[in-house]
């Protein structure tokens, strides 16, 4: 997997296990999965896991994809960014 990527204000890495629990936060938020999910609907923590699952396998099997991002000076998770195909 890639090293992080770090600006003045943000940190971006692959996702890792203790990145789970924010992710499916973001997931469960309908106003943040209008945008995101193909049906608009928020996701439970199973479909959330889905996802966070197939963000690993993709940097495992095409050596790319999304990254969690961070705040720098806090380590607050603010979303995630990046290619996916």
């Amino acid at each position: 997997m890639s090293s992080p990527i770090e600006t003045e204000r943000l940190v971006l890495r692959p996702p890792m296990l203790r990145d789970y629990d924010a992710i499916a936060r973001l997931m469960a938020d309908p106003e943040v999965m209008r945008f995101l999910s193909m049906d608009g609907r928020p996701a439970g923590r199973f479909g959330a896991w889905q996802s966070f699952a197939g963000q690993v396998g993709h940097w495992h099997l095409r050596g790319f994809g999304m990254f969690n991002v961070f705040e720098r000076v806090t380590g607050e998770f603010v979303g995630r960014v990046g290619p996916w195909r």
